[in-house]
């Protein structure tokens, strides 16, 4: 018997509870009987039954023994799926922040395969920036400091990779007035609008992608904020570039160079590498590889200065290219 692992422990905990549920049904054993065995209430067996709960590893052992499991591979895989389940949820940091149940629903959606969403008030939250997901954090609990909303905010981009690491899918509703509604001001509009652009072209709804990206450069009565108007460049770069229009590909990351180079933070840099990446793939694809490589190694390099994971892949887009993996450029890249 094989039990995969989950890579949330939510799901390892719901997994496993279902299992142990299985097991005393298919023997027949009351709930207040087997947590008589354990010395708990019955309580705190459904709790580990539902997948609410830890279970302690005396625990396992006593339970596989009482539900007479001899296989030793499927002992193997539930007491794995114990040790798993008793690590800390990626959200745990803002678990004083959330009800249980939120934070559960979150580790079951990193495992989910698919996901059908209707919004009519606001965008669904695993299609929001974290600076859109941060203005209505505010907006419904104005009680809020700025450092709780930024940790809620900060979910959001965790909820989207957990999603984003496997054969996932989104179906979404979402209402025309979710769209129009501002949360916060205008750029949050514009970070709503440009996420659901680049959610779009990635899906290859490219005239939809391209016309959310329009509206967030038109959105509002002043310039606003440098970065979201430089992701709806990059939505409108990478829009062209996979319908094959490379030159006004490449004008638009220019484009979005020139806004982001105009912010010097952290979370500014390594949007930076973000975009670099990114154009480096528009300019191979047009063909220009030399230009590809230079846009890859100041991608690299500041990864390298912030001190961050590889996770862009761009030191295998370097070893394809049989280039260096950084080096201290400073140019455009093409």
């Amino acid at each position: 018997m094989t039990i995969a692992t989950a890579s949330d422990p939510a799901v390892s905990r719901h997994r496993l509870g279902a299992e142990l549920r299985q097991l005393r049904l298919s023997r027949a054993l009351r709930m207040t009987d087997v947590a008589g065995q354990l010395g708990i209430a019955p309580s705190t067996l459904s709790r580990i039954e539902t997948g609410k709960a830890p279970i302690r590893a005396s625990y396992i052992r006593v339970l596989l023994d009482l539900y007479d499991v001899t296989d030793a591979e499927q002992r193997r895989a539930l007491t794995d799926l114990a040790t798993h389940g008793q690590q800390d949820d990626w959200c745990s940091e803002a678990a004083r922040l959330l009800p249980s149940e939120t934070l559960r629903y979150y580790g079951l959606e990193a495992a989910a395969t698919r996901i059908q969403a209707f919004a009519g008030a606001v965008i669904p939250g695993l299609l929001r920036t974290p600076e859109y997901a941060a203005a209505t954090w505010h907006t419904a609990r104005p009680g809020l400091t700025s450092e709780d909303a930024a940790a809620l905010a900060s979910l959001t981009g965790h909820r989207r990779s957990a999603f984003d690491d496997g054969p996932h899918r989104l179906h979404a509703v979402i209402d025309e007035s979710a769209l129009l509604r501002p949360a916060g001001n205008w750029a949050m509009e514009r970070w709503a609008l440009v996420g659901l652009g680049e959610c779009l072209a990635h899906q290859g709804d490219y005239d939809l992608a391209r016309g959310h990206a329009r509206q967030a450069l038109e959105l509002g009565p002043e310039p606003g904020d440098p970065l979201s108007l430089a992701r709806a460049w990059s939505v409108l770069g990478l829009v062209h570039s996979r319908v094959g229009e490379h030159s006004r590909a490449i004008s638009c990351y220019r484009q979005a160079l020139a806004l982001t180079r105009q912010r010097n933070g952290p979370q500014a840099r390594l949007w930076l590498a973000d975009l670099l990446t990114n154009f480096g793939d528009a300019c191979r694809t047009a063909g220009d590889l030399p230009a590809a490589v230079q846009c890859w190694q100041q991608a690299r390099q500041i990864l390298d200065d912030l001190r961050l994971p590889d996770n862009l892949g761009v030191r295998g887009r370097l070893q394809q290219a049989g280039a260096p993996s950084a080096a201290g450029l400073a140019g455009d890249g093409g």
